[in-house]
């Protein structure tokens, strides 16, 4: 009987299946990153035609004090928010990991600021926090507080806008911590309670060391996400009061759209560009090496 080879697939195919994804990515992800280098290079307003003027939007940029505080800002917000929904995500993804009844209800209670996109949450917390007709308002009323001009001063501003995004996003800490800690094995666990561990120590010795590249990643996707912010700030203050909630990505907004100003706005998303690029490079990195011991 005569043996037939089977016909391995033509190779070009698979290469034609592999390329086309890559080449739409690059096309739409580094095309209007192309567009915006090249119009970051000239004096380009609304309704007028654009003038080449080289670097000077860079050189404008590196004594721009706003700018410069908006990413400030920015950076200590990420850090803040980070930290904040990392440790209260611990603490609530250990409780429900304890939790013997009722572990769904609490589970989807907990989850439900989640299902909640960015836009509709501003919404709903602008309408709470109003000074004049607000329900955080009136029950701090209640209790014999003057009413807080939550979102018309800096500071007070600033600090709705972490709470805010405490309230949302601690959940997916949550999330990740809970299901972590659930697909731990009960072996070094039963151990560790024969040997007389307390629960800190239970957690700390072995619990925790089982989930730290889970952590680690909440941490990277909970960085780069707060960097980025935009929805919740700009539907519930627009940046203001001043620049107090002013993110590098609302002040970039309001440069091309409020101001007009294209050329410049363009500037400003290369530079944020660049600096998101490096720090996520970097965290990468740092990461990886700490999870992997590279």
């Amino acid at each position: 009987m005569r043996n037939v080879k089977a016909k391995r697939p033509y190779p070009l195919f698979f290469f034609a299946l592999t390329l086309l994804p890559v080449l739409y990515a690059y096309i739409v992800g580094f095309g209007p990153f192309l567009l915006m280098v090249y119009y970051s290079l000239f004096h380009f307003s609304m309704g007028h035609n654009p003038i080449f003027i080289g670097i000077l939007n860079y050189q404008y940029l590196l004594t721009d004090r706003d700018l410069l505080n908006s990413i400030i800002l920015t950076f200590s917000y990420m850090v803040i928010v980070t930290t904040c929904e990392l440790v209260i995500g611990l603490v609530i993804g250990y409780c429900l990991y304890k939790v013997r009844w009722g572990k769904s209800v609490f589970t989807l209670l907990i989850l439900l600021p989640m299902i909640f996109t960015p836009a509709v949450t501003g919404v709903v917390w602008r309408i709470l926090l109003d000074p004049s007709y607000g329900h955080i308002n009136f029950y701090l009323g209640l209790l014999g507080v003057k009413p807080i001009e939550w979102l018309t001063k800096p500071l007070t501003a600033l600090i709705s806008m972490i709470g805010v995004d405490i309230w949302q996003w601690s959940s997916f800490v949550v999330l990740i911590v809970f299901s972590g800690l659930s697909a731990i094995p009960n072996d070094p666990i039963e151990a560790a309670i024969v040997d007389g561990a307390t629960g800190f120590q239970l957690f700390r010795e072995i619990l925790l060391p089982y989930i730290k590249p889970l952590v680690y990643i909440v941490i990277f996707f909970r960085m780069i996400d707060s960097f980025k912010v935009f929805d919740i700030p700009y539907v519930m203050t627009r940046g203001g009061p001043g620049l107090s909630t002013s993110f590098v990505s609302i002040f970039a907004y309001n440069t091309v759209f409020v101001f007009r100003d294209i050329g410049y706005g363009c500037t400003i998303g290369v530079v944020i560009f660049l600096i998101a690029y490096l720090f996520t490079t970097v965290l990468m990195r740092r990461i990886g090496s700490i999870i992997w011991g590279e």
